[in-house]
């Protein structure tokens, strides 16, 4: 019973540690939280835990004494993998913000750091503010590079609340979507809305995570 606790406890906290989001607070509160501490499957994760496991039972079958430390150093490294992962997405963002001041001179209002695969060492930068969006790339013990371009998301407050009461009309994307961005795109004589987070842009996941709209035929 009580690993069965522990199983249903822990599963939203590793759902908080990445950068898709949880609803902790439901049903009382629809509000997301983000930990951007872990990539979504963290293969340094999966190899501690089963390292630790396989060797405590390998010992514990053979009759070895102190057969549960394996299991115990295990566990005691992933926390601290999980510290430094988090002191990690902390220094890339603050270092972001002060980047993106410094060469477009703006104040950004959100800074995200999303971890990537495998590579725990590094983070894909994220800004933006009211207007505008940017990205770099962060290294550990290394310094945060800023893309030199910026561009327009078109999702202030009043464009969001817009969109969504008299084109989007409450679609799940937008109540996701961290960091909403938008585009028109032309299709011939039509103009579709393309709604994406700019959170995923990899051109191999960004259709997953988009939503088109069509607002409007330029021939009538």
């Amino acid at each position: 019973l009580a690993l069965a606790y522990i199983g249903c406890l822990s599963h939203p906290l590793f759902d908080w540690f990445n950068s898709y989001g949880i609803r902790l607070l439901e049903p009382f509160s629809s509000q997301w939280f983000y930990g951007d501490t872990l990539f979504i499957i963290d293969i340094w994760l999966w190899a501690a835990l089963i390292a630790g496991v396989w060797v405590s039972r390998r010992r514990e079958r053979t009759g070895k004494a102190h057969w549960r430390t394996p299991a115990l150093i295990s566990f005691a490294a992933i926390c601290a993998y999980i510290l430094a992962n988090g002191l990690i997405t902390g220094r890339s963002e603050q270092l972001t913000a002060e980047a993106a001041q410094k060469k477009f001179n703006v104040a950004p209002t959100l800074v995200v750091a999303n971890p990537v695969p495998v590579q725990f060492w590094k983070r894909e930068t994220l800004w933006r503010d009211d207007s505008h969006y940017g990205q770099g790339s962060y290294t550990m013990f290394d310094d945060v590079r800023i893309d030199n371009s910026m561009r327009a998301h078109y999702m202030g407050v009043a464009d969001k609340n817009a969109f969504e009461a008299n084109v989007t009309r409450g679609s799940p994307l937008l109540f996701w979507s961290r960091m909403p961005v938008a585009q028109i795109v032309d299709a011939g004589n039509k103009r579709t809305l393309k709604i994406s987070d700019q959170r995923f842009t990899d051109p191999l996941v960004g259709d997953r995570f988009s939503a088109y709209f069509p607002i409007g035929d330029e021939s009538k």
